[in-house]
């Protein structure tokens, strides 16, 4: 698989959780939306380690180890919310987001812009 159509797969597979984690937050299903929530980071981990799989694992560098910790990061945040109630919930819900958003806007940027420069 080429590279360029993996992260344009990645993108659009972790828009549709994205918003649904959005959408179940503001109706007031908060395990749904961590649950949700947690996709994201999740399609981004597998997605990193198919390419890593696909391009020989020689080439993983300690930077790339060090961007992998982001989305597990992530994840740790989503079973931490999953558990917790109230304000600390709601803090920890829009913690992900953000990163999952900021996740999802780089996989763009490289997906479709990253090229014309």
């Amino acid at each position: 698989m080429n590279g360029d159509l993996l992260v344009r797969c990645v993108f659009f597979a972790t828009l549709v959780p994205l918003i649904g984690a959005l959408a179940a937050r503001l109706s007031g299903r908060r395990r749904l939306a961590f649950l949700l929530s947690s996709l994201v980071p999740s399609v981004v981990l597998v997605a990193g380690a198919l390419a890593a799989l696909t391009n020989g694992l020689g080439r993983i560098t300690t930077a790339g180890l060090a961007v992998a910790a982001i989305p597990v990061a992530s994840l740790l945040v989503c079973v931490a919310g999953g558990r917790s109630d109230g304000l600390t919930s709601l803090l920890l819900f829009w913690l992900v987001f953000a990163v999952n958003a900021l996740m999802i806007a780089f996989c763009g940027y490289l997906a479709f812009w990253f090229h014309i420069f």
